[in-house]
């Protein structure tokens, strides 16, 4: 198990158009960025987890503009 200061909170791009809230091991964040459009959350309230979010990254810094 990867303890949780290594794990980060990502808006998920899901191929139905949505997008909702993952944890994924810090050492898989490029892939999700670089192949699927994901954006970063700043927060580790790991009961986000599931919750629909906005992908939306507008100035391209991999941070999702909007925050839950």
């Amino acid at each position: 198990m990867v303890p949780a200061a290594e794990k980060q909170l990502l808006c998920h791009v899901t191929g139905n158009d949505g997008a909702h809230i993952i944890e994924v091991s810090v050492h898989a964040v490029p892939a999700h960025l670089r192949n699927h459009g994901d954006c970063i959350i700043n927060s580790t309230d790991r009961s986000l987890i599931g919750q629909p979010c906005d992908a939306t990254d507008a100035n391209g810094n991999d941070i999702c503009d909007i925050q839950p």
